[in-house]
């Protein structure tokens, strides 16, 4: 059975019977008035409360927890050591509909002194533990004073000193509960001073009598408007003037302060009253997480104030608060020095009480689904036989938190509700509250607690049979008139407009579960919280639910986010049509596809080609758009439905013959369609629309931004690549059966049927190429000579290369390697570069082919070089080549030996010639730099002139270059080998190093030479130095004989004259000896003065071999030498006398006046001034001028 509303009754059973009804089966009436709100001011319904309330195992474990404690504070009081307990505070939290409230509310109760006995023991019996109830059971008997209050209802919204707000607070409610004025402190001062004389039920009464109105009626306006009255009913009580009276209440105004401190006195001073039975005061006050949370001041007061109580009052006050989050909670992500604040008031409310969604579930299927006997009976019978159809129906998808039955008596205790709906509920209330969609300032003003919301589905059941399960939906209307009104006016508007009772149930849940994190609203699980029973046809109603959904995006009551849809308040709604009416280009949802194709699924811009093991550049196209730039000859062209023609695949494939493309057909799809431009009108309706200072448009706008990033997301990851593993795949017009459904690798097999279909040249291939082969190819061992002229025969891809060389030529054409790598990677070839770069090596190996650079032919080696380098191929020209005949390789070879003296390692003619062109070249370089030693070697000028002649015979065509050598071989072979190589041998040999020894003493003795051995011997030896071939004949014999006799005869000469240039010094240095002013001087200045003498004359004597020099010493430099010293010898034994001059200071004159002024002035200051420098004259010194 379908349902898309939730189910009446039925009264029958399948076999006939009657089944019951949900009331039927229930303890406790249902429809019961129950308070779903427990308000802590609220007494009159405290009976209810307390004997309905529920302790769990929960709430008994944390009781235990407190009461020990305060049993404990208890003891120490009775011991005098009550000070030494070191807490007094109880934090009790929990979420919505938990039951603090109601926990803080009969706690408040019971252990006040005012308790009713009966419901005290009401209480006791619902506790199970011994201990625990005894330790309660003290409690109850201490004389306590208990305060109820919410905090947040008594705060003075005009009060803006944080520093005072609670303790003014707390204060307040105090003296409310002791009778006092709350709302004026200083009339309350007035008040218990009189309390504490025991003189205020007098004064109350003297005041009515006086005033004609009783004290409770007028005293907020005593201070004001009835000061008047007020000081004259005090004047007269006290028997004091009116002034006096006066100036007594001004007093009250003047030394009113408050102070934590000042507070805790006033509450020690009651209870130390002789009077006052209580002995305990006990603060229990509602709502205070709310009201100190994010509010550092308020949590460090709640804490002062805690701990002030605990010590003034030696820890007979404690303070017992609620708040929906737990301490730490509250306090949050303090900083290192908050931390150290905060430390206190976590160790002072030591006592915590967390009630969780486990207790919230328990407290209400024991007060409001005990079933009775049978009625347990039945549906645990019934869940032991459909507990698998059970797990089956009710359960979620992928990363929903399951909240499942745990066994057959946790269904029958949770019937009619399913086990999630106590967590979703409980998740749905807290989201909500935190986006403030609740009206009033908290949550806890107009909540509907769960258990109300719980009855008031359970109501809407009562009279249905068993078997019928609570939907999601039905708990909206019990927190329905909770909510905010602008989160209202979309299911309003839906409720008046649409008639689909599924679409409105599908909202009320969508609104509940929208801030819920943890719950994706998809089709399927929306299905799952529809489902009251388990008849239901899941794919119907599945598809029900679809239908509706459809219904709402497309009239924007709703929106869908990939799988996930959301429900929209009035102002999201606005932005969502804001959004919807934007304008969105074509070519941006292209560029997405695009992008995801070309980024996303093929990433890289090249794709292997696996038979021949090599990248393809491939260009990529939405419809007409060009997504990946670039002049790839190779196309993957996906046609979207976006295209004029999308869905006629035969205009497709017609428009598409003749490329060498990849089409990529791709399915039409709604979702992708909606999805892709939903994304790009949000991204172009958020960059107009970024930035606002309304923070509600604010945070629509941010979570816009995070859903369009999930929403792109969604289609890059998931519904982009989808289309493409379904799409269908043509090259031409022949459709590719493509098994795989992964998208890279659909699309990497279809490229490899693209590059087969498209080039079919690729089958002259012989080999895989690759860098390595060239050198195989055109260097090759022993063992690889494959591609010699006279190897293997050519290959289809040679076949090819040279048939277009020859169609080039024969068009006057001298194609580069770039052209030929041009031409072969397109057309019906598309040769990878290694193959083509291989296929013009195997033609050079051949000698089919040469290659040139600019007029040079490259060598083997320059050839390889230059192929694998890339950067110059425009300039490598490849050029058709005639082989050289068996013949003539002979003969070349044979001359290369003669002529170099070396054998040639070349294997072809080409290649020999190549080799002699090198070696000429080479010869003609070394030649032309031993020519520059021609002024050692005058022969060698002849170099220069045979340089040149290698240098013309290297520059000829090699053909020309071959003949022209076989011709002149004989002219060429007797030049180098008499002329060359003898003159070079001659150079590097002994007779080299003798004819330049001769050159080099020539050059250095040329005098002594003429002064010994006369002109004719030098003549002869230049003349042999000047010889064009000095080493014919017997011209270097002769020239060594004259050479040795001539250095000989020098030699002789120069050890003669270097005898007589060292006596004549002999005889000089005597002369000095008989100096006697020369003796008589110090052995330094002695020395000093005849160092010329003694010792530098001697000196270049040994170093002189030049005859005339020798001479010259001998004959005049030792008498000049000598001359110079005796000269130096008289000048420094007779000095001059040392000259002293003046001072400047003391060429000055004492004078009586500062100037002259008359002619007997200057005749006195002339003569003090000739009297002074007589005196200076004198003293032997001279006076500068």
């Amino acid at each position: 059975m379908t349902t898309t509303e939730p189910s009446s009754s039925a009264t029958t059973s399948k076999g006939g019977r009657s089944v019951p009804t949900l009331n039927e089966i229930l303890i406790d009436d249902i429809s019961r008035d129950i308070e779903g709100v427990v308000k802590a001011d609220d007494t009159r319904r405290i009976e209810q409360e307390i004997r309905e309330y529920v302790i769990t195992a929960e709430i008994q474990k944390h009781l235990r927890t407190l009461f020990e404690g305060y049993q404990e504070a208890l003891l120490k009081q009775t011991q005098g050591s009550a000070s030494s307990f070191p807490y007094n505070g109880v934090w009790i939290s929990g979420h919505f509909g938990s039951g603090k409230s109601h926990l803080l509310k009969i706690l408040s109760y019971l252990m006040s002194s005012e308790a009713e006995g009966e419901l005290r023991d009401a209480f006791l019996e619902k506790i199970s533990d011994t201990f625990l109830r005894g330790a309660v059971e003290a409690a109850f008997h201490t004389p306590t004073l208990d305060v109820l209050f919410n905090i947040d209802q008594q705060a003075d919204t005009e009060n803006n000193d944080q520093n005072k707000v609670i303790v003014q607070i707390f204060e307040k409610v105090f003296n409310r509960t002791l009778g006092y004025l709350d709302d004026d402190p200083v009339v309350a001062d007035f008040e218990r001073d009189l309390d504490s004389r025991g003189e205020y039920e007098a004064f109350k009464t003297h005041f009515e009598n006086h005033a004609g109105a009783s004290w409770t009626s007028r005293r907020s306006s005593v201070t004001t408007l009835d000061l008047d009255i007020f000081a004259e009913a005090l004047s007269s009580f006290k028997n004091i003037s009116i002034e006096q009276a006066e100036a007594l209440i001004d007093n009250y105004h003047r030394k009113r302060t408050l102070s934590v401190e000042t507070f805790a006195r006033q509450i020690k001073a009651w209870l130390d009253h002789p009077e006052n039975p209580i002995q305990r005061l006990n603060f229990f006050v509602d709502e205070v997480g709310q009201f100190v949370s994010n509010n550092r001041q308020r949590m460090l007061n709640l804490q002062t104030i805690a701990e002030t109580l605990a010590t003034v009052c030696e820890n007979r006050v404690w303070v017992f608060v609620t708040s929906q989050e737990e301490l730490d909670s509250v306090i949050g992500d303090a900083t290192q020095t908050q931390k150290s604040d905060f430390s206190r008031i976590t160790a002072r409310f030591h006592f915590r009480i967390p009630l969780t969604s486990t207790n919230v579930e328990e407290v209400i299927q024991k007060r409001l689904l005990s079933k009775t006997p049978d009625g347990d009976k039945t549906l645990t019978r019934y869940y032991d036989e459909h507990a698998d159809h059970v797990r089956t129906m009710f359960q979620f998808g992928k990363g929903i938190k399951e909240v499942r039955f745990k066994d057959a008596a946790h269904f029958s205790q949770s019937y009619p509700f399913v086990a999630y709906q106590y967590y979703y509920l409980q998740e749905s209330l807290k989201s909500l509250s935190d986006h403030n969609a609740f009206t009033g300032r908290f949550v806890s003003r107009g909540e509907r607690s769960m258990l109300e919301v719980f009855q008031e589905v359970a109501k809407q059941l009562a009279d249905t049979s068993l078997f019928r399960f609570a939907t999601f939906d039905q708990m909206f209307d019990g927190i329905r008139n909770t909510l905010q009104g602008n989160l209202l006016g979309q299911m309003n508007l839906a409720e008046s407009q649409l008639h689909n009772s599924l679409a409105i149930r599908l909202m009320k849940a969508l609104l509940m579960l929208k801030y819920v994190k943890d719950f994706s609203t998809t089709v399927e699980d929306l299905t799952t919280l529809m489902i009251d029973s388990l008849d239901t046809d899941t794919q119907t109603l599945r598809t029900q639910v679809q239908e509706a959904l459809d219904t709402l995006v497309y009239q924007s009551y709703i929106q869908r986010n990939g799988e996930v849809y959301e429900y929209l308040t009035d102002r999201e709604k606005d932005v969502e049509v804001e959004i919807k009416n934007t304008q969105v280009e074509y070519s941006d949802m292209r560029r997405s596809i695009g992008s995801v194709v070309a980024d996303k699924i093929l990433k890289r811009q090249q794709m292997v080609y696996e038979k021949v093991g090599q990248p393809y550049e491939y260009a990529v196209f939405v419809d007409e758009e060009q997504i990946r730039k670039g002049g790839a000859e190779l196309c993957v062209r996906v046609i979207s439905h976006l295209h004029p023609n999308a869905g006629d695949t035969r205009v497709l494939l017609n428009q598409s013959m003749g490329k060498k493309e990849l089409l990529v057909l791709l399915k039409t799809s709604q979702r992708v369609d909606d999805d892709l431009r939903l994304f790009h009108q949000t991204k172009t309706y958020l960059s107009h629309n970024g930035q606002t200072s309304d923070p509600y448009l604010s945070r629509i706008i941010l979570e816009k931004q995070d859903q369009n990033n999930a929403r792109d997301r969604d289609l890059v990851e998931r519904l982009i690549p989808d289309l493409i593993a379904e799409a269908d795949l043509y090259v031409g017009d022949k459709p590719l059966n493509i098994g795989t459904r992964v998208p890279q690798q659909r699309l990497q097999e279809g490229f490899q049927e693209l590059v087969s279909i498209s080039y079919p040249g690729l089958r002259y291939l012989s080999a895989m190429y690759s860098e390595s082969s060239l050198k195989t190819i055109i260097l090759p061992d022993d063992n690889n000579r494959m591609f010699s002229s006279d190897g293997m025969s050519m290959g289809e891809d040679e076949t090819e290369m040279q048939a277009y060389l020859q169609r080039e030529e024969a068009d006057s054409h001298d194609p580069s390697v770039a052209k030929l790598k041009e031409y072969f990677a397109g057309g019906q070839y598309g040769w990878y570069e290694w193959a083509i770069l291989g296929v013009i090596a195997k033609l050079y190996a051949r000698e089919a082919v040469e290659l040139r650079e600019g007029s040079q032919i490259l060598t083997a080696q320059e050839v390889l070089t230059r192929l694998q380098k890339a950067h110059n191929h425009e300039q490598i020209k490849v050029r058709l080549n005639q082989p050289i005949d068996t013949a003539m390789f002979t003969g070349l070879s044979n001359f290369y030996r003669e002529f170099f003296h070396e054998p040639s390692t070349a294997t072809g003619g080409k290649e020999l010639l190549i080799d002699i062109k090198q070696q000429l070249l080479k010869l003609k370089s070394a030649l032309r730099e031993e020519s520059l030693r021609q002024s050692v070697f005058p022969f060698l000028s002849v170099f220069g002139e045979i340089a040149k002649r290698y240098e013309d015979l290297a520059g000829l065509e090699y053909r020309t270059l071959g003949q022209t050598i076989l011709e002149r071989e004989e002219d060429l072979l007797q030049e180098k080998i008499e002329t060359v190589d003898t003159a070079r041998s001659f150079i590097a040999g002994p007779q080299g190093a003798r004819y330049e020894n001769i050159r080099l003493y020539l050059h250095a003795n040329r005098d002594n030479i003429q002064v010994a051995a006369g002109s004719d011997a030098r003549a002869r030896l230049e003349g042999y130095l000047e010889l064009d071939r000095p080493w014919a004949g017997n011209a270097t014999k002769d020239a060594q004989e004259l050479y040795k006799r001539v250095t000989d005869e020098i030699a002789a000469k120069v050890t003669e004259a270097r005898k007589r240039a060292l006596a004549a010094v002999e005889e000089a240095q005597e002369v000095l000896s008989t100096i006697q002013a020369l003796q008589s001087l110090p052995e330094p200045d002695r020395t000093r003065l005849t160092q010329p003498v003694t010792v530098d004359l001697p000196q270049q004597i040994r170093d002189t071999g030049s005859l005339p020099a020798l001479e010259n010493i001998e004959q005049m430099r030792v008498k000049q030498t000598l001359q110079r010293v005796r000269e130096a010898v008289q000048t420094h034994a007779n000095p001059e006398k040392k000259i002293a001059y003046a001072k400047p200071a003391e060429l000055k004159v004492a004078f009586e006046k500062h100037e002259l002024v008359t002619a007997d002035d200057v005749d006195a200051y002339t003569e003090a001034l000739r009297s002074r420098w007589h005196d200076l004259i004198a003293q032997g010194k001279r006076i500068g001028l």
